[in-house]
């Protein structure tokens, strides 16, 4: 009897410790999703504003793209673990047809 107690207490350790375990990687990727979410959100923020300003680098004639956020980036940051990558095309490609189009694209890889 001792022993089947001992065999029902160890399988249901098993179960929680497996579900745990499961819910804290679910919840480590949706952190780094949302992360890499609002990282990309800095990036269009950051070059709304130098577009806004004029910064030359930012305002060229032809499409560029700007890699921010990483160690050898223009605009490094240690706390956001991503690059990224943030295009801005040549004038006349908004909507309206006079702004520029600005994208944004992350480096995110989900790694269990």
């Amino acid at each position: 009897m001792v022993i089947c107690m001992l065999i029902v207490v160890l399988a249901l350790a098993f179960v929680v410790a497996n579900l745990l375990s499961s819910h804290f990687r679910f919840t480590h990727h949706e952190i780094q999703r949302i992360r890499a979410y609002y990282a990309a959100m800095a990036g269009l923020v950051l070059a709304y504003d130098q577009l806004t300003y004029g910064v030359p680098a930012w305002t060229t004639a032809i499409p560029t793209t700007h890699q921010l956020f990483c160690s050898a980036c223009e605009f490094p940051d240690a706390t956001i673990p991503f690059q990224v990558n943030v295009l801005v095309d040549i004038p006349g490609t908004s909507v309206d047809g006079v702004g520029r189009r600005v994208s944004a694209a992350v480096d995110y890889t989900y790694t269990p």
